[in-house]
């Protein structure tokens, strides 16, 4: 069974809200919110609609932002669970025509062309996986991201036990218990 999907059962990791760093990547790098319908462009999109790859997007709330930001978004996360819950949440938001952009993935490779999306994001998922999958997934994210990428990670170049800290774990720990954890530092 999916530890990711007995994680979402549980209501782990439910984001209602937009991620504050995401909002800032959005409106300072791709496109600046000017008013509640208008835009003003960073990058020069006018050849083609704007395509947004939202990877690992749990319930999608990254994914709903995207389109809220005028960007066409899929949302790729490995759990069905979560995929359901982001299909909810789409038509709460009054974004049914949204709710096909959410795409249950096996977590090592995204099925879409090369350079499909302008843009990605990627918000505190690569260190929730082994090492080595996240590897083969930088790859994919340079392979079908073409222009700009968000990404976050757990980070401990400031404490001792991080960055002497060299293997995956199981999170034993109640919240997310199961799933991996790995942790990355500068080099």
């Amino acid at each position: 069974m999916n530890e990711w999907d007995e994680s979402y059962r549980r209501k782990e990791s439910f984001i209602f809200y937009p991620k504050e760093e995401v909002v800032k990547f959005l409106n300072r790098f791709i496109r600046k919110r000017i008013n509640t319908h208008e835009f003003i462009d960073i990058i020069d999109f006018s050849h083609h609609q704007v395509r947004g790859l939202d990877y690992g997007c749990g319930i999608g709330r990254q994914t709903i932002l995207l389109k809220e930001f005028g960007i066409e978004p899929w949302g790729l996360e490995i759990s069905e669970v979560a995929v359901q819950q982001a299909r909810e949440l789409a038509i709460h938001f009054k974004m049914e025509n949204l709710a096909d952009r959410f795409i249950a993935i096996n977590g090592q490779k995204i099925n879409f062309e090369n350079d499909f999306f302008d843009i990605g994001v990627c918000e505190a998922v690569l260190d929730s996986m082994p090492f080595e999958n996240a590897k083969l997934l930088i790859k994919e994210f340079d392979r079908t991201i073409r222009r700009l990428l968000y990404l976050s990670l757990i980070s401990g170049d400031n404490d001792i036990y991080y960055r002497e800290f060299n293997e995956d774990i199981t999170v034993a720990m109640s919240h997310e218990k199961g799933t991996i954890q790995s942790y990355y530092n500068y080099a």
